[in-house]
């Protein structure tokens, strides 16, 4: 099987008339769509080759041409290709690629790096939130999340704070930014075998050694409640398992007498059928409070009777 080519490098193909072709995005248009650029050649490996010069040639910035005056959005290509993008997986790269390339350059990529600040960034985000949604706004309306406000707002940060470190900018304009609350989530609760799940895949992902002390402790707190959970319902626990114990041998009357044994009411009332005294005291109060609430009806039907 031909091995996946990795995101970015672009696409190789033979066509019908044999020559092969190989194809790259090498940008997009304002609707977001690619624009791409294509080379020709007889042989794969000749392809392969031409459009890996092909890359070099339409690449991002130099080294060289990285400069304190250089627009704020050649500035931002350059941090994603050489320090974010090789970092991040394929999936996020396309969440990323697509906030820079829809969001941030049409709207501040023209300010210089040196000239960027604190109000142009607060200005960029009541944008976002008012207008800033470029498709779907006939079902979501004009104006994008506060989830991806916060995320563009991420992405600027981290691009600033590098232009700090490389001495381009002396402070990054994006720290003290206001920006929409983060609304709280309903918690949700795993189930044991949800939680195996999670390891599982937090340790095939390669960040479970990371956060090994926290999955650690989830873990015990879940398996010390469980615990406490059999503790807590033994007696209910108990009742059910002799239940199906109960009605595996002895059938339908087995389980009436298994359930009696369990009923709070047939309980009491088989104390009160042993407690002559308290079953007599019993039978007496009844007519004596059914003679009275009688009585007070007639006194109340009299009274209202009366001219």
């Amino acid at each position: 099987m031909a091995r996946k080519r990795k995101a970015g490098d672009g696409t190789v193909r033979q066509r019908k008339d044999g020559r092969w072709e190989g194809r790259i995005v090498i940008g997009y248009d304002d609707n977001g769509y690619p624009k791409t650029k294509n080379v020709l050649a007889k042989t794969k490996k000749e392809c392969v080759e031409k459009l890996q010069k092909l890359k070099e040639d339409c690449g991002g910035l130099k080294p060289e041409k990285v400069r304190s005056e250089m627009p704020f959005g050649d500035w931002l290509t350059y941090w994603y290709e050489n320090h974010s993008k090789p970092k991040i997986r394929p999936t996020t790269q396309e969440t990323y690629e697509s906030r820079i390339r829809l969001h941030i350059i049409p709207e501040i990529g023209d300010i210089p790096l040196n000239k960027l600040t604190q109000n142009d960034l607060q200005q960029f985000y009541g944008r976002l939130k008012k207008s800033g949604r470029k498709r779907f706004t006939d079902k979501y309306g004009e104006g994008l999340s506060d989830r991806m406000v916060r995320m563009c707002h991420a992405t600027c940060r981290s691009a600033l704070e590098k232009a700090v470190q490389d001495g381009l900018i002396r402070v990054n304009p994006a720290i003290g930014c206001k920006l929409p609350p983060k609304k709280a989530r309903e918690m949700q609760v795993l189930t044991r075998e949800e939680l195996q799940r999670f390891l599982i895949q937090a340790k095939f992902e390669g960040y479970y050694d990371d956060a090994r002390a926290e999955f650690d402790a989830l873990e015990q707190r879940l398996n010390h409640n469980l615990a406490k959970d059999l503790d807590h319902n033994k007696e209910v626990i108990k009742a059910i398992l002799a239940g199906d114990i109960v009605a595996a041998y002895y059938f339908q009357r087995g389980s009436v007498e298994n359930k009696l044994l369990h009923d709070k009411q047939w309980k009491e009332a088989v104390k009160l059928l042993n407690d002559m005294d308290r079953y007599q005291r019993t039978l007496q109060t009844a007519p004596q409070e059914e003679t009275a609430k009688t009585e007070g009806q007639t006194a109340k039907t009299e009274v209202t009777a009366a001219p």
